[in-house]
């Protein structure tokens, strides 16, 4: 019999302990030998045809006797694939046609589903290169903003222009103008774009809270709690009542996807700091990290913070894979691949290069 996959999503209601029902119906998916997987928010169950129905309906009349819930369901023949190509970054692919420049931009696809994180310095660049690579905008379910930077909301406006009403992603502080100061003057660096304009232009969708943009990828909403250092420039400044301060970079989030082996992060410049946002993902999502791609913001990192990062990378986040581009830095990128050597010669499996034209694949 011909195989399904579900995700399925459990609200109890009006009741004050949530898990016991969550877990009576996963404890009845496994018992009809489903496989399963569970994230944060919602599990994915696989079997034949016969097996899943038999079970969703199983579970929905054993928890539903317990009193009011809401029971999700969505179907689809194979698990999505999540692929994660990144489209503008400082370097290119040797050989490759795409141009490069000082910003970022993810193309990310959920199975049929299209999403674009960040959209590099510059409408010229991100357009060349997604003509080439294929895909969004045209067509694009999602936009979402790591932060306001112009290297990373320079090609905003032409998305936009093709895709007109798009759902975008960010974070309530996103409209806040920001500065970088230079020969003694401050220089706006943020948005090119008012909210004004940009509330006609876009769906906006601003929240600090994490937010499902594609089933199963994620905002992870304001990095609230920051105890180790942040991705920090000295340059970087916002205006306040009583004159120029350092920027809190409160704007600040990533992506997560949930897969089956784990969470993979996608981070724009990880201001926030990356450990601070490695600590935040695991906290909310409660699954192990299995990978980080972007950039991290470590090129101004001294080698007493360089060697923490590579500890708690090893001892608390059991190495995860990483793919490192725009702001990590050469320091910190030679450190983290000598850190994690292949076997048997000098150079890391575990630590890789993420230029413009970079595909990866996850389920």
């Amino acid at each position: 019999m011909a195989g399904v996959a579900a995700q399925v999503s459990i609200y109890p209601l009006r009741q004050v302990t949530l898990s016991p029902t969550i877990d009576e119906a996963l404890e009845i998916f496994h018992d009809h030998g489903l496989d399963v997987e569970t994230g944060a928010m919602s599990s994915v169950i696989t079997g034949d045809d016969a097996a899943v129905f038999a079970a969703l309906l199983e579970a929905f009349r054993r928890v539903a006797g317990q009193g009011q819930v809401v029971m999700v369901v969505t179907f689809g023949k194979e698990k999505a694939m999540r692929k994660i190509t990144c489209v503008v970054d400082n370097a290119v692919q040797p050989g490759s046609l795409l141009w490069g420049e000082h910003g970022l931009a993810f193309r990310i696809e959920v199975d049929q589903a299209c999403a674009l994180f960040d959209t590099g310095s510059s409408e010229s660049v991100l357009l060349h290169n997604l003509g080439l690579i294929g895909g969004c905008p045209r067509g694009a379910d999602a936009l979402i903003l790591s932060h306001a930077h112009y290297d990373h909301t320079g090609g905003l406006a032409a998305v936009l222009a093709q895709e007109p009403d798009l759902p975008l992603y960010a974070s309530p502080d996103l409209f806040r103008p920001r500065h970088a100061r230079q020969a003694g003057e401050y220089k706006s660096i943020g948005l090119s774009i008012t909210q004004d304009q940009l509330t006609h232009l876009a769906d906006l969708r601003l929240s600090e809270a994490p937010l499902e943009v594609l089933p199963g990828m994620w905002t992870t909403g304001e990095i609230r709690e920051r105890p180790e250092p942040e991705g920090r420039s000295p340059h970087h400044f916002v205006a306040q009542d009583n004159g120029w301060v350092p920027d809190p970079y409160r704007d600040d989030m990533s992506l997560v996807l949930e897969t089956r082996e784990g969470l993979v992060i996608i981070c724009g410049c990880c201001h926030a700091g990356l450990l601070n946002v490695l600590a935040h993902v695991q906290r909310t999502f409660q699954r192990p990290i299995v990978a980080v791609l972007g950039g991290t913001h470590l090129m101004d990192a001294d080698e007493a913070y360089l060697y923490q990062i590579v500890g708690e990378l090893r001892d608390t986040y059991g190495s995860p894979r990483m793919y490192l581009n725009h702001c990590t830095g050469q320091r910190a990128y030679v450190a983290l691949v000598n850190a994690f050597p292949r076997k048997g010669s000098i150079g890391g499996d575990r630590v890789s290069p993420c230029p413009a034209g970079t595909t990866l694949t996850f389920d």
